[in-house]
């Protein structure tokens, strides 16, 4: 039996028990202390928790080890489609003249034998350093799990340089170099790495798995953003990371937003905002101030709304989603407020134009347009001409990448204004833009 049947079987066999003995996810969150999005993720076959979650939740319901065993079948079945998947690609790779992402096996004699040393260090010769390639060749043999403290610094460096451009790269031109490295996290996640090291491959990994589900919902693959996200939310728990965890919340809500869930993307931002890490807190703000404002819960988004403006970041870029510093909460705000047909959302949306206009950050600026033409649509008055060329310039401002969660919005309200006001000029030609093919990602097989 495959992983997702055995997760169907899992959450209808707790489903069960939980409906039997009345039990929500509030009650298990208060006997076992961990959090009740556990319970939600078992429940709809979604992320497996860690096994001691599962272990706690068998406790709880007086199962003895009857779900943690399915857990565990649901790990092997997970690991063996998964080091089938690595096989793959490796031997794709290979084949198309790019495997160079195998990772060598450790070697059987003791890294610190004196014969190693001796050979290694008579390798070093002349110059000034010469020896420090030596020095990095041993670092490499007596590394913690056979994997060199150096190989782990290039696979943090190279994951703060993706945070670094993730909002001024194009999406499809972004995916190779993250793919890379996330398959390289993999296959030393697959070698025999404990502790500290496999803690922290589990976090990078979680990371580059967190950019594939970005940059795969930017090109509108949703399912393949979906696994990914499932993915980054089980390293976040292996790593235990707060701040990955809390990342992954942030694009649990904002996938259900964009899907027109907007009460499920408001709980799952308000569960995590209060305890989030600095760096992610106001971005879950914005998450739950537009889901409440969309949901019509207009205190509840003012509230969180100036809970966003309270914790602006103001610190460096960090791996994970997008940080909110002023120009994000600007575009933030007039997203919100235009839900709520407050007349500021006008201003908010042009000084954030302003700003984003010229910055290489096109997302940003289509998403500010877009939050334009809604405020023009929700005047007492509405002025379809002023929102229709608004939202002409969203999609004009992510050009050939048809970034979806810009796209998608004009072309929603292209929908709405097409209902009203179809023999408008700047009616039909938002039409007839929103409605072009998107351009696709390259082939995978995922």
């Amino acid at each position: 039996m495959d992983a997702d049947a055995l997760k169907a079987q899992l959450a209808a066999r707790f489903r069960q028990l939980t409906d039997e003995q009345g039990l929500s996810g509030v009650d298990l969150e208060t006997r076992t202390t961990y959090h009740r999005n556990n319970v939600y993720w078992i429940r709809n076959a979604s992320r497996l928790p860690p096994r001691h979650v599962i272990a706690a939740y068998d406790a709880a319901l007086g199962t003895g080890t009857e779900l943690t065993e399915l857990a565990d079948r649901i790990r092997a079945a997970q690991q063996a489609t998964r080091l089938h998947t690595l096989t793959d690609l490796a031997q794709r790779g290979s084949a198309e003249g790019t495997g160079n992402m195998t990772v060598e096996p450790a070697e059987e004699v003791s890294p610190t034998s004196p014969t190693n040393r001796r050979a290694l260090i008579g390798g070093a010769v002349g110059g000034l350093f010469a020896s420090a390639g030596t020095a990095a060749a041993i670092s490499d043999r007596i590394a913690d799990a056979s994997v060199a403290p150096r190989t782990l610094r290039e696979i943090e460096r190279d994951v703060h340089e993706i945070a670094a451009v993730y909002t001024s790269t194009p999406a499809v031109a972004l995916v190779p170099r993250v793919e890379e490295g996330w398959l390289r996290a993999e296959q030393l996640l697959d070698g025999r790495v404990r502790g500290k090291t496999r803690s922290t491959l589990d976090l990078r990994a979680g990371q580059y798995s967190l950019y594939l589900a970005l940059t795969a919902n930017d090109l509108g693959r949703i399912s393949v953003a979906d696994t990914y996200l499932d993915l980054a939310g089980q390293h976040a728990d292996e790593a235990d990371d707060r701040l990955l965890a809390d990342c992954v919340a942030v694009l649990e809500s904002s996938f259900a937003f964009f899907r027109n869930q907007p009460h499920h993307a408001q709980q799952v931002a308000a569960e995590r905002r209060p305890a989030a890490h600095p760096y992610a807190r106001p971005m879950l703000a914005a998450c739950e101030s537009r889901a409440a404002a969309r949901g019509g819960d207009a205190p509840a988004a003012r509230y969180a709304l100036d809970d966003m403006w309270a914790h602006l970041w103001t610190g460096p870029t960090l791996p994970g989603t997008v940080a909110v510093d002023e120009d994000q909460a600007l575009a933030h705000s007039a997203a919100t407020l235009s839900q709520l047909a407050d007349p500021g959302a006008e201003e908010h949306a042009r000084r954030a134009i302003a700003s984003y206009t010229d910055s290489g950050r096109d997302g940003n600026l289509g998403g500010s347009y877009n939050a334009l033409a809604r405020s023009f649509l929700r005047r007492p008055e509405p002025d379809p001409e002023q929102a229709a060329a608004a939202a002409h310039a969203a999609v004009t401002a992510v050009g050939q990448q048809r970034t979806s969660w810009v796209i998608d919005v004009a072309a929603q309200m292209w929908q709405q204004m097409d209902t009203r006001w179809p023999e408008l000029p700047a009616v039909r030609t938002l039409g007839e833009i929103t409605t072009q093919p998107r351009r696709a990602l390259p082939p995978a097989d995922l």
